[in-house]
C-alpha cells in the first residue's frame, strides 16, 4: 500500500492545468484505469512547434502551417555566430528570422554552444567543435554574445532558451551539450535574463531544455534558477507515445515543489522517425509509416491534454521528409501531422482515459460540438461506439471521412480516428451539413 501511496503522490494533481487520476486496485492486474482531465483551454496554433534544419538551403518550406519554430541544429548557435572574438556572422540567422516572419511563424532561439576561443576547455572534443559544451572562460564574452544577439533581433525574437540538454557535474557522469557546474549554468542564466530584459522587457528566458526525470531541473531551480525562469522547458523522448504523460508528471512535480507550477511548460524537443541511413533502429519506435503516423498523432494529443503549452517536433527533415530533402511533401507523416493539427487547433480536450492501458478515448470539444479520438496502442480490435454518442461518421488520420451505422463495430488500431456526431469537417471553419 505504501508503494501505491507514493505513486499517487507523484501522479495526482500538480497544477491547475491538468488533473491526472489513476484508479488503482490491489489486484493481479494493478492499475485498471488512467484518466487525464484537460484544462478546458483551447489549443492554440502556437502549440505546434517545429525544428527545420536547412530551411535556407536544401529544405523546401513546409506545407504544414505550424505556429512556432525552434532555431536549434540550424547552424545558428554561438560558435557559428561569433567564430572569432568580436567577429560576427549573422547571414544565416538573418535569413531564418526573415523566413519565419514571411510565413507568420514565431521563432525561438536556443543559446550556446561555446566557441572554442571562448571555452574554458578549448581542447575537449565535442560534437559541435572543440570546447562547445564547456562553460565560457570569461562571463563577459557570454554577456557580449547575449547582448549582441538580442539587440540585433529586438522585436523579432522574443523567446530565448538558455541552453540545450545540459548535464551537471554535481549529479552527472556524462557529457551533455553543457558539462559543468549547476552554479555556473545559473550564472549564465542570470546574465542572460538581465540582458534580454534590458533590451526588451517583453523578452522571455526559457529554462535549459532538460532530458531526465526532473533531477537537473530540480537542481537548477534549487540553486537560483527559479527567479530567472519565465518558461520551463523539457525534452520528453518516450519509448511509446503514452509514456509522455509520465515524463510530464515528473517535471510538473518539480515545478510544484518550487512553487512555479503556474509557469508555462514547453516540450522544446520530441520526435519519432523511421531509421535513417546508417542508424540502428530503436526497437520501441515505429517500424513503418503507418505506425509512425500513429505515434505522431498520439504524442501530440497526449501532450496537449497533459497541459503542455508548446510542443516543438524534432524534426521536419527527419520525421516528415525521412532524411531526404527532395522527398515529396505528401508523405503519410506530413498528412498525419497536418490532420492532427487540424483536429486539435482551436479545440479543447475535455479528457482522455483508458480502462485497460490499450484502448484510449479522448473527448474533443469545439464550441457546442463534441467528438472523440479513439485508438488502441497495442493491436487492432473491433470496437462499437457507445450508443449515446450518436456517432454517424469518423475521420481518419489520412484525411478520409467514413460513414457509421448505429451499433456498427469499427476496427481500431494504433492510428487514431475521430468519431463524430455530425457530417461537418472537424475544423475551425465550419461547412454546411
Amino acid at each position: 500500500m505504501q508503494i501505491f501511496q507514493s505513486l499517487l503522490r507523484t501522479l495526482l494533481p500538480v497544477s491547475g492545468l491538468i488533473l491526472i487520476v489513476f484508479s488503482l486496485f490491489i489486484s493481479g492486474s494493478g492499475a485498471s484505469e488512467i484518466r487525464l482531465e484537460g484544462s478546458g483551454d483551447k489549443i492554440s496554433r502556437s502549440y505546434f512547434g517545429m525544428h527545420i534544419h536547412r530551411a535556407d538551403t536544401t529544405t523546401p518550406w513546409p506545407i504544414a502551417r505550424f505556429g512556432t519554430w525552434r532555431l536549434w541544429d540550424a547552424a545558428v548557435s554561438w560558435e557559428r555566430l561569433e567564430p572569432a572574438q568580436d567577429s560576427w556572422d549573422f547571414k544565416r540567422l538573418d535569413t531564418l528570422v526573415a523566413l519565419a516572419e514571411r510565413h507568420g511563424i514565431e521563432p525561438m532561439l536556443t543559446l550556446g554552444i561555446t566557441p572554442r576561443w571562448a571555452a574554458s576547455r578549448p581542447n575537449e572534443k565535442f560534437v559541435y567543435g572543440y570546447g562547445g559544451n564547456s562553460p565560457p572562460r570569461d562571463m563577459r564574452d557570454w554577456e557580449d554574445y547575449v547582448r549582441t544577439v538580442t539587440t540585433r533581433y529586438k522585436g523579432r525574437i522574443q523567446y530565448y532558451e538558455l541552453w540545450n540538454e545540459p548535464t551537471f557535474d554535481e549529479i552527472d557522469k556524462g557529457r551533455g551539450f553543457y558539462a559543468g557546474s549547476v552554479k555556473t549554468m545559473v550564472e549564465l542564466g542570470r546574465i542572460a535574463h538581465r540582458v534580454i530584459k534590458e533590451i526588451d522587457p517583453n523578452n522571455k528566458l526559457i529554462s535549459p531544455g532538460f532530458t531526465d526525470q526532473g533531477g537537473r531541473l530540480d537542481l537548477y531551480l534549487s540553486n537560483g534558477g527559479k527567479s530567472i525562469t519565465d518558461v520551463v522547458a523539457h525534452h520528453c523522448y518516450p519509448q511509446k507515445p503514452e509514456r509522455i504523460t509520465a515524463c510530464l508528471d515528473f517535471v510538473r512535480g518539480v515545478m510544484t515543489k518550487h512553487g512555479i507550477d503556474g509557469l508555462p511548460l514547453w516540450n522544446t524537443e520530441t520526435g519519432f522517425w523511421l531509421p535513417l541511413a546508417g542508424e540502428t533502429p530503436n526497437p520501441n519506435w515505429p517500424k513503418n509509416q503507418n505506425e509512425l503516423s500513429g505515434y505522431i498523432a498520439r504524442t501530440l494529443i497526449l501532450g496537449a491534454v497533459s497541459g503542455l503549452d508548446r510542443f516543438y517536433w524534432y524534426s521536419w527533415e527527419t520525421t516528415m521528409l525521412g532524411g531526404n530533402p527532395k522527398s515529396l511533401q505528401a508523405s503519410p507523416s506530413i498528412v498525419a501531422y497536418m490532420q492532427t493539427m487540424r483536429w486539435l487547433d482551436g479545440a479543447s480536450i475535455n479528457h482522455c482515459f483508458s480502462k485497460d492501458h490499450s484502448l484510449w478515448i479522448c473527448e474533443l470539444q469545439r464550441g457546442p460540438r463534441r467528438a472523440n479520438l479513439v485508438w488502441n496502442s497495442r493491436e487492432s480490435v473491433m470496437w462499437v461506439p457507445p450508443l449515446d454518442w450518436n456517432a454517424i461518421q469518423f475521420e481518419t488520420l489520412d484525411a478520409r471521412s467514413v460513414q457509421i451505422k448505429s451499433g456498427e463495430a469499427l476496427s481500431i488500431g494504433q492510428v487514431p480516428v475521430l468519431v463524430k456526431r455530425d457530417h461537418q469537417f472537424w475544423t475551425t471553419t465550419q461547412t454546411r451539413p
